[in-house]
């Protein structure tokens, strides 16, 4: 039975010129082994990253450096099944996020108070190791904190991510004002873990 791609995310186009879009599969057009994934193509969308020197590079390619560098930290990040570069097009795919639920979905669901309050620090743990990295996301909100039915928690889409440790209250602002689900008490458990990974107080 053939397999066909679903569209996720229309062909967009940045300034009139080149085109991105996203389509989610189930794997049997890139491999078997894997339950699906999602491939994003892009074409004409570049930015200038501090790594890179101020070097035009496409966007997927530092998404696909971010993704790297995050995984080595163990930092958990959506896996990489392929990236690839065609002349000014470029191609991403990444393991699907299998049964999970955006951070707000969650906490507004039947899971027990503890299990909510431990996914909440698992989330500032992740986020911690990434600015302590010197890494931004750029758009920190719930539907980019997926919670999977074992708490396990993913960070993901990562095409505006940047080496720019400077902008990381910025990022943990930006987080704030898109993650108003959180409760005093898992805000400030949120606030004091945060803190600590940040700035490297703990190897855990």
């Amino acid at each position: 039975m053939t397999s066909f791609p679903q569209l996720v995310k229309p062909a967009q186009t940045r300034r009139g010129k080149g085109w991105s879009v996203v389509y989610r599969d189930t794997g049997r057009l890139l491999c078997s082994a894997v339950q699906s994934y999602y491939l994003k193509s892009q074409s004409g969308y570049h930015s200038r990253p501090l790594w890179r020197l101020g070097l035009a590079t496409p966007t997927l390619a530092v998404e696909y450096h971010a993704l790297l560098t995050c995984r080595q930290n163990h930092i958990n990040v959506p896996e990489v099944l392929l990236f690839r570069q065609d002349g000014d097009v470029t191609e991403l795919a990444l393991r699907n996020v299998e049964n999970a639920l955006p951070l707000n979905e969650y906490l507004a669901g039947p899971a027990s108070s503890a299990d909510k309050l431990q996914v909440v620090e698992r989330i500032a743990i992740e986020i911690g190791k990434l600015h302590h990295l010197g890494w931004i996301h750029g758009a920190l909100g719930n539907e980019h904190l997926l919670v999977q039915p074992d708490g396990a928690v993913t960070l993901i889409d990562f095409e505006k991510a940047r080496w720019w440790p400077w902008s990381r209250r910025k990022d943990i602002t930006r987080f704030w004002r898109r993650t108003q689900c959180l409760d005093k008490e898992q805000a400030a458990a949120f606030s004091r873990i945060y803190k600590l990974y940040s700035k490297g107080l703990t190897d855990v």
